[in-house]
């Protein structure tokens, strides 16, 4: 992974979001 912790800081915000 390039961007480790920038990708799980948009992740786990949109994910909850989505769901």
């Amino acid at each position: 992974m390039f961007a480790h912790a920038s990708i799980q800081n948009w992740w786990w915000t949109a994910l909850p979001a989505a769901h």
